[in-house]
């Protein structure tokens, strides 16, 4: 039977929690705002409502678990794993995540604005009504992963593998996307006015059913004869 925590809210700010395993855990309406959590288990947990801002979570491990009406504004992730977990309405803006895996989960109405991302992996997620405005993102992954009705305005994306990954009605407006493996993705409704590519390859690359890659190759055979 899953243990129960914060029946009613409550409000336990600056809580520290060490070496804790917590598994199938239900916390409802709960403040752990500033909190120190380190080396915790929180697998198959499910958390309604509360917010862990201001947070410092390292060594976590939230495996299959589901998060709802959350908000880790602030907060800082280190070294967390997230995999197969579930986010509904969760609100991670101005958040530092640092070796990090969200793979497989689900983010639904998630907000990652004003984020900084340094080596984490979003492989094979999929992900709704999501902004990562103006945030920052180094050495990631978004592999074969489902992104819908995202928000990438004024992102910058540094060395990122996002092969074979599907992006649907995407706004990528401001964007910087620096050694980024984008091969074999697929973009469905997005806006490409006033982009720029520089040192591309665009070999097999169709845009709206035509092949820019072998237009470009073709002019360029014919400017070299």
């Amino acid at each position: 039977m899953a243990k129960r925590i914060g029946a009613r809210e409550r409000d336990v700010d600056e809580l520290r929690l060490d070496r804790v395993a917590v598994k199938a855990t239900v916390v409802k309406r709960t403040k752990l705002n500033q909190a120190s959590l380190e080396d915790v288990d929180l697998t198959q947990a499910q958390w309604t409502g509360g917010s862990l801002r201001d947070a410092r979570l390292s060594d976590l491990t939230c495996e299959a678990a589901h998060l709802d009406d959350i908000s880790l504004k602030r907060a800082r992730l280190r070294d967390v794993t997230f995999e197969s977990a579930r986010f509904d309405d969760v609100s991670l803006e101005n958040i530092r995540i640092s070796d990090a895996t969200f793979a497989d989960g689900a983010l639904t109405n998630v907000s990652f604005a004003g984020a900084r991302i340094d080596d984490a992996t979003f492989a094979a997620a999929t992900l709704r009504n999501v902004t990562l405005a103006s945030s920052e993102i180094d050495d990631a992954s978004f592999a074969d992963g489902t992104w819908t009705n995202v928000t990438l305005e004024g992102v910058k994306v540094r060395d990122a593998n996002a092969r074979c990954a599907h992006w649907r009605d995407v706004d990528f407006a401001g964007a910087t996307w620096d050694d980024v493996c984008a091969k074999d993705t697929r973009w469905t409704n997005v806006d490409l006015r006033g982009a720029r590519f520089d040192d591309a390859n665009v070999e097999g690359l169709v845009i709206n059913g035509v092949d820019i890659g072998a237009l470009l190759a073709a002019e360029k055979d014919e400017t070299s004869s």
